[in-house]
């Protein structure tokens, strides 16, 4: 198991910071196992409510390819 932190600053004037917070964040699970069906197969929250100090458990697919 690794642990790895990651940042990403996104700009849009299209979506509200509150909606791309509840996307991103809150809704992970959902939102990258749909957008990254290839590579993700689960996203579990193992701690927090999303929060500061919130853990997430990612699997990939085994057969994923990652470039």
């Amino acid at each position: 198991m690794a642990m790895t932190t990651v940042t990403h600053e996104i700009k849009s004037s299209n979506i509200s910071a509150e909606k791309m917070f509840n996307a991103v964040v809150l809704q992970a699970d959902t939102t990258y196992t749909t957008i990254f069906p290839q590579m993700i197969k689960t996203i579990e929250t193992i701690q927090g409510d999303g929060g500061t100090g919130t853990i997430f458990k990612v699997t990939f697919i085994d057969s994923g390819k990652l470039s």
